[in-house]
């Protein structure tokens, strides 16, 4: 009976010894396989993440393209106006004597408005047409202020096709008052 009973045992325990160590090798595995299980949700995240990222680069690049054009149109704008801005200092910083107005009013008075009491039938008499000549046009300040500015326009090399369009236009205008 004892032999019997040390033979089933005997058996038994290659048997036993096989469980524990699959049961451990089962073990082991389950462990690998949430350690896996985590890895591919971490990278799931990634992977949205990133591709959430690359769409705020794009947005990022069409504010920066979109800041790069408000730049520029602004430092054009800003190019536009130093000339004017700088006349304007002269003219404010300017010291104009009040009889030098009245005397140029007193010049160009004959040509700017018709004779006190005049009657549109009647001849003008002494008095031009109402518009300055050219020639007292030329020498007033204000072509003098154009030509400056003209002038500080050319040495920056901007302006000139605004002074040809600006001559254009005068003399169109003159031509039309002439035809009338």
């Amino acid at each position: 009976v004892l032999k019997s009973l040390v033979d089933e045992r005997a058996c038994f325990l290659p048997f036993f010894w096989m469980c524990v160590f699959f049961w451990r090798r089962v073990s082991a595995t389950l462990t690998h396989l949430s350690t896996v299980i985590c890895h591919q949700e971490l990278h799931a995240v990634l992977k949205s993440l990133s591709s959430a990222v690359a769409h705020h680069d794009a947005r990022i690049a069409a504010l920066v393209a979109k800041l790069r054009d408000s730049e520029t149109a602004l430092t054009d704008a800003l190019d536009l106006v130093k000339p004017r801005l700088a006349a304007m200092t002269r003219a404010n910083t300017a010291v104009i004597d009040v009889d030098d107005i009245v005397a140029y009013a007193g010049r160009i008075s004959a040509a700017v408005a018709a004779p006190p009491g005049w009657d549109p039938s009647m001849p003008l008499g002494n008095y031009l047409p109402p518009a300055p000549p050219e020639e007292m046009m030329r020498a007033g300040r204000l072509a003098a202020l154009g030509l400056a500015d003209a002038g500080a326009a050319a040495a920056g090399g901007e302006g000139k096709a605004e002074g040809a369009e600006m001559r254009a236009k005068a003399e169109g205008e003159k031509e039309g008052k002439e035809e009338d």
